[in-house]
């Protein structure tokens, strides 16, 4: 499962809640088709509002005052691939990297990518590097990450920018 998004804190006194979401846009979070509560309860959202980029204000069925909302305050938002919305043969989501080959610029493996972050200042991805037990990190830009190619399952890097 993905983590994409966090109820932050209660709106108003009907049982509202301001939800952060970590996808690109608040309205890609809309189009998954499940969204979980962490302790893997499916969660629906009710009459969904989008307030910014990456801020939404719904209703939650089991809640009808502050006080209820409350109790979700916190509360991450969990979704499984699967249910993310289809995209096309040259895109790719973050979390779909994971896996893949990281391959110097020269052609030399160099281990696997096995996590991405992002915490809101731009994209990271950490690589096992090949026969050890270290893993580096790379920040994702145009500059680090010179290809992605889902079909051979490679990510291209300029080892350069790679901290070990």
């Amino acid at each position: 499962m993905v983590c994409v998004g966090v109820i932050t804190k209660p709106v108003g006194v009907r049982g509202g809640v301001r939800v952060r979401t970590f996808t690109e846009t608040s309205k890609s979070f809309l189009a998954i088709r499940r969204i979980f509560l962490e302790d893997g309860t499916e969660l629906k959202l009710l009459n969904p509002e989008i307030k910014s980029q990456t801020v939404l204000v719904a209703k939650l069925p089991s809640c009808y005052d502050r006080t209820s909302a409350e109790a979700f305050r916190d509360k991450k938002l969990f979704a499984y691939l699967d249910d993310f919305p289809v995209i096309g043969d040259d895109e790719y989501y973050l979390e779909g990297l994971i896996g893949m080959a990281a391959v110097a610029n020269s052609g030399k493996m160099i281990g696997r990518i096995s996590a991405t972050f992002d915490f809101g200042a731009g994209a990271f991805l950490d690589v096992t590097i090949n026969d050890s037990d270290k893993v580096g990190t790379i920040q994702f830009n145009g500059t680090t990450i010179l290809d992605v190619d889902v079909g051979r399952g490679e990510v291209i890097i300029d080892e350069r920018f790679l901290i070990i």
